[in-house]
């Protein structure tokens, strides 16, 4: 019998989600980063597997607590000042969009600009501290589902993140330095900041269609479009401010009109040095690559791989997994990722991790993986990766 979740009968995995519901609903106002993470994982099972999985985070998302519009105007005043109203023309306190740690408003500001108002949960910062422990039960819960005990770094990635998240004032200068970074390009929309102040964020509106929409019931070439630009995006950020996206979640981009992309939300932006860019660069070179050998020397010497590690099964990891790296068209799709992970022996993967200094960006990179399997963009990735000096 395999030492992995296809072999889970399905009472067990409905207990399991019902488990995984309410471990995440003690997480509150971080409850749908969590969520959002987990989310690439229940893309890799089969439908018949993955459908009591997300029955429970849709459900989790859908029960995300809103602020009584009293609570957020005592927010508003404690940022922005007792006579925070002036500062706008309008204000919608009632429609809040929820965000990982708050809730989002639309207003127009003073001088007629319309604006989105993130505005962060009271008890965010209280309850962090419990989080943290609770997302280390959920790996427990994971670690049992896939069959492996390692991949803390998981843990801390989701926990670094969500913490950076209630930083408005780090997300703010993240924002700016993407907005500088991007300003005037003809593919991109960043959103100025307008204002923040403690736990209150302005910035400029960004309307197109969601990302979201896209993958619902959007046309093909919008599809293929909104995946090449993400990928753009997040390739494109280090070299331009030396931070990547962190967080490519299809709630995050928007297709505007004219074909841009417009990228919100910049509260967990991992900072990429030169080495570590340098390193990625290098990495993803090799795995763009036909020589298989060359696959596991390269992840062997960034310490992905265990000196006792099985080259083979990361092999196949790299072979399914990656081939968006060396076809010149590619089309993503979850079938195509469900496949790659069924075809991975998971026992056979006992010495792979992913070293510290890489944590963020590869799970940033397996999530953007995740978010064009979901768009099932096509198109001529390993080329575009060429053009930004991500592979060759």
């Amino acid at each position: 019998m395999r030492d992995d979740v296809f072999s889970l009968p399905a009472d067990v995995r409905e207990r399991t989600a019902q488990h995984m519901f309410e471990v995440l609903g003690q997480l509150r106002g971080c409850a749908l980063k969590g969520a959002e993470q987990l989310r690439v994982l229940g893309q890799a099972l089969p439908p018949d597997l993955a459908g009591p999985y997300r029955v429970a985070l849709a459900r989790l998302q859908e029960s995300a607590p809103s602020m009584l519009p009293s609570v957020v105007h005592q927010v508003l005043a404690r940022g922005l000042g007792d006579d925070w109203r002036t500062l706008f023309r309008e204000f919608d306190d009632r429609r809040p969009v929820a965000a990982s740690a708050g809730q989002v408003h639309r207003a127009v500001w003073w001088d007629g600009r319309r604006v989105a108002v993130k505005v962060q949960y009271p008890s965010a910062r209280r309850l962090f501290r419990r989080d943290l422990a609770q997302l280390a039960r959920l790996w427990r819960l994971a670690s049992a589902l896939i069959g492996r005990a390692e991949g803390w770094e998981v843990v801390e990635t989701i926990s670094e993140q969500i913490g950076e998240e209630l930083d408005y004032a780090r997300e703010a200068r993240n924002q700016r330095a993407f907005a500088a970074a991007f300003d005037g390009d003809p593919d991109f929309v960043v959103p100025a900041v307008v204002a923040q102040a403690g736990d209150v964020l302005v910035g400029e509106w960004v309307a197109g269609t969601p990302v979201t929409r896209l993958i619902a019931a959007g046309e093909r070439a919008d599809r293929d479009r909104a995946g090449l630009l993400m990928l753009r995006f997040g390739f494109a950020g280090p070299g331009r401010c030396g931070l990547m996206h962190g967080d490519p979640s299809p709630g995050n981009a928007r297709l505007l009109p004219d074909g841009r992309l417009g990228v919100l939300d910049f509260g967990a932006c991992a900072p990429v040095p030169p080495d570590l860019r340098r390193d990625l660069a290098e990495l993803l070179a090799a795995l763009a690559g036909d020589a298989p050998g060359a696959w596991t020397d390269a992840l062997r010497a960034r310490r992905f791989l265990a000196p006792d590690a099985d080259p083979a099964a990361a092999q196949r990891v790299v072979r399914d997994v990656f081939a968006f790296l060396r076809d010149d068209e590619f089309a993503f799709s979850d079938r195509r990722l469900r496949r790659a992970v069924r075809a991975v022996d998971v026992r056979g993967l006992r010495g792979f991790g992913v070293p510290a200094r890489f944590a963020r960006v590869w799970w940033t990179l397996l999530g953007a993986v995740g978010v064009l399997s979901r768009l099932e963009a096509s198109g001529p990735f390993r080329g575009e990766l060429a053009r930004l000096g991500g592979a060759r």
